[in-house]
């Protein structure tokens, strides 16, 4: 978001939580990102940083949890000092006004003149915009994705590359390891890679740009990676990694990119064996998952977020 800021040329100034815990795997990120940039770490010096100074607009993402509640009352001083309050999703109902909350899908779509709902609100990283377009439209599954999140917090990665790499010789899969996984983790996978040809890690990638070019199907978290595989046409099997995206991805797969498989941690072998063969085998649906991903989403959803605070706010 910083970025399309940015191109309306307005200064920014981006505050992160928790990137030093991972200073090494994500500074890439912190590099690409516009403005003036400063890693925080506690709830205090993130108060401090958006109740000073003077501001016109607090853009806020941010995870609805309890370790949140000291920033309930600096996000209402800040709001009453006059700076427009966004939020991405909703935080603290009830508890926090926020002038406009940007909610890319939800269970209920609620109608209210400070909500901004549907896909097309989503933001995309700028580094994703110009590759996108170059992907290839479907034309078979043969080269299968396996993108648990950063940490794969379950375990599924291990158990389903074993399984699928052994039971489909004939398919090609390609797993993430993020930057969040075990040393123990990354191991076992790099070991079970070179016991398969039809198996290759990707440890760390600043970016899956080039494996969302390669990739035909995929079997991903209910995480960011569900709105990256849509734009590029991929159809997806998708598994939660917690209660939130549980509640969360069946309001997504109305959208008909891909299909819900349950919770990681709840995953039973042969059941998604099973699954994964009718997912794979099933061209029609395929094909009209990549196409309908592709007439769903863009890469615009910053430029209307702005256009519509542009047009709604003095």
């Amino acid at each position: 978001m910083g970025r399309v800021l940015a191109r309306f040329g307005v200064p920014v100034e981006i505050y992160c939580r928790n990137f030093a815990v991972n200073a090494q795997a994500y500074s890439s990120h912190l590099a690409r990102m516009p403005g003036d940039i400063q890693v925080i770490s506690s709830e205090e010096e993130y108060c401090r940083a958006i109740t000073g100074g003077s501001r016109k607009c607090i853009f806020i993402d941010l995870l609805s949890d309890r370790v949140y509640e000291p920033l309930i009352p600096c996000l209402k001083r800040a709001g009453q000092a006059g700076n427009m309050l966004v939020c991405f999703d909703e935080f603290f109902p009830g508890r926090v006004t926020f002038d406009l909350i940007v909610r890319p899908f939800h269970e209920v779509i609620v109608e209210s003149e400070n909500i901004l709902t549907g896909l097309q609100y989503y933001v995309y990283p700028d580094i994703l915009s110009s590759v996108a377009t170059l992907k290839k439209p479907f034309a078979g599954a043969r080269n299968v994705l396996i993108s648990m999140g950063g940490s794969d917090p379950h375990g599924v990665s291990l158990p389903l590359a074993k399984m699928l790499a052994a039971k489909y010789p004939g398919l090609n899969f390609m797993v993430v390891i993020g930057p969040g996984f075990s040393a123990g983790a990354q191991c076992a996978l790099e070991a079970l890679s070179a016991n398969h040809t039809n198996l290759q890690c990707t440890v760390r990638p600043e970016t899956l740009n080039q494996l969302y070019l390669a990739t035909d199907v995929a079997i991903t978290s209910a995480g960011l990676t569900k709105f990256e595989t849509a734009l590029f046409g991929i159809p997806s099997i998708i598994l939660a990694n917690n209660d939130q995206e549980a509640q969360l991805i069946g309001a997504f797969c109305k959208f008909g990119t891909g299909i819900y498989a349950g919770k990681s941690e709840a995953i039973e072998l042969e059941s998604f064996a099973a699954g994964f063969d009718d997912f794979i085998t099933d061209h029609t649906s395929l094909v009209q998952m990549s196409s309908r991903g592709r007439e769903t989403m863009d890469v615009l959803g910053g430029e209307r977020v702005i256009e519509y605070i542009r047009q709604n706010t003095s």
